[in-house]
């Protein structure tokens, strides 16, 4: 008689152990997909914010100081591509780049300001620009690698 039940119960469990484990290595499967998925956004991200202040510095960049700027420079430039990278970067950074990313917001209007009032010093600007931009680049390789 107790041979009914062990077979089924046996079965049972049996059954109960292959569910369990179907469900952990599609658990473990989304979150290496998530992981993959994170890992290219951040990389995307990163890119086309390099790419949108690349623009921006070839725009409002001069070759020389004495260069005449129009006082509608800055309204010339679309700024929505440069704000949608930034905005992407903090939704899919880490918090170190999306700290990152409001000094650069704070620094590209420094840096753009400088330029449209003829100020000496939009070089420095234009400099820590681009320094900060680096150090969204490396943190976002750190995040990846």
């Amino acid at each position: 008689m107790t041979a009914n039940w062990l077979s089924p119960a046996i079965a049972g469990v049996a059954a109960a152990l292959s569910l369990v484990n179907v469900i952990l290595i599609s658990r473990l499967s989304s979150r290496t997909e998530h992981r993959k998925w994170l890992r290219d956004e951040r990389v995307q991200a990163a890119m086309a914010v390099k790419l949108e202040v690349s623009r921006l510095r070839a725009r409002h960049s001069r070759p020389n100081d004495r260069q005449e700027t129009s006082p509608d420079r800055e309204s010339q430039y679309d700024f929505s591509d440069i704000n949608a990278a930034m905005a992407r970067l903090d939704i899919v950074g880490s918090n170190e780049v999306v700290v990152e990313v409001q000094q650069l917001r704070a620094q590209l209007r420094d840096f753009v300001r400088s330029v449209s009032e003829d100020k000496n010093a939009w070089r420095q600007k234009r400099e820590a620009v681009d320094r900060t931009v680096d150090r969204i680049v490396a943190l976002i390789r750190r995040d990846v690698l």
